[in-house]
């Protein structure tokens, strides 16, 4: 019998139309394992890839989607005044960085509140969770890009919460952000290789294995 998320899957690309019960399975998906998760190879079979885009990192500095290219790449989006899981998930990737520190691969945050995440915000942000920025940039300038990018590549929600309203670090309010919040693998011709939980040491174990794997192979 057909998988029934490959069905699923299959008819949002045949129809480019991703139903919000399909991004909901993406973002609430097991926790990864050092085994390939089913739903990592149909993203695999789905071939979803990161479009162009155009953003500035934290030093103010053009950075757009060549820096993918010939590298691995691990991404994350966030925004930087997020009061759940944006924490969580820079600081296992900073966990991630330093075990994948003799290898070549790059890390990625990009913001979904441009608004908000000035260069120096953002800098602020990856300094207080322990983010090296020799190989780490984090992107913003335009919150429609990053957004683009989770919902038309990726096929995953982003959405603004009204009725949720969280605090900022000026002392007001924002709308909490609806978005994916797992650790994104990146291959060198910007096609994604899977994706990996941060709320446990298995999503780094498992991404690390992943990585290792592919540059020896």
């Amino acid at each position: 019998m057909p998988n029934p998320r490959l069905v699923l899957f299959a008819l949002c690309l045949a129809t480019g139309v991703c139903a919000f019960g399909a991004a909901w399975m993406w973002n609430n998906r097991p926790t990864a394992s050092p085994a390939p998760s089913q739903e990592d190879q149909i993203a695999r079979t789905l071939d979803l890839r990161i479009s162009d885009f155009e953003l500035i990192d934290q030093d103010s500095n053009p950075i757009d989607a060549t820096i993918l290219d010939g590298v691995y790449t691990v991404a994350g989006f966030i925004f930087t005044n997020c009061p759940g899981l944006c924490p969580i998930m820079t600081t296992t990737m900073a966990e991630a960085q330093d075990r994948l520190s003799d290898t070549p691969v790059r890390f990625l945050s990009l913001s979904l509140d441009a608004e908000r995440d000035s260069p120096q915000a953002m800098k602020d942000f990856a300094a207080r969770h322990n983010a090296r920025l020799n190989n780490w940039a984090f992107a913003t300038g335009d919150t429609a890009q990053a957004r683009r990018i989770v919902a038309e590549d990726l096929m995953l929600v982003v959405q603004d919460e009204d009725e949720n309203q969280v605090p900022t670090t000026d002392g007001s309010t924002m709308a909490n952000i609806l978005h994916p919040t797992r650790m994104i693998l990146i291959g060198p011709d910007r096609r994604v290789l899977g994706f990996y939980t941060v709320s446990n040491i298995s999503g780094v174990e498992a991404l690390e294995a992943d990585v290792r794997e592919l540059l020896e192979g």
